[in-house]
């Protein structure tokens, strides 16, 4: 069965999210499941691949300059504002 997630992101081929901007985020990380993903407009992808990642490591910023062409410390302080997190756990989704 395809477990469906819900993302406030506006709808994308790869993104990096906290892991906590993704609703039920640990049975995402635990599930062996088809995974999909619904964005804020309600569009819907399947997860293709996934993987935690330290977004202040040198491939955590490379991901994050490629997806977003921006900063990792603008990336952080455009979600900080958006919504607050307590972790730097991230998620990198493609789909």
């Amino acid at each position: 069965m395809d477990k469906k997630y819900i993302v406030r992101h506006d709808p994308s081929n790869e993104l990096v999210i906290p892991l906590s901007a993704l609703t039920n985020n640990i049975d995402f990380l635990l599930s062996k499941s088809k995974k999909s993903v619904i964005f804020s407009d309600g569009t819907e992808k399947e997860v293709k691949e996934y993987r935690e990642i330290n977004i202040l490591s040198e491939e955590g910023k490379d991901i994050i300059k490629r997806i977003y062409n921006i900063s990792w410390y603008k990336f952080i302080e455009v979600w900080y504002k958006k919504n607050s997190f307590e972790s730097l756990s991230f998620l990198w989704i493609k789909f």
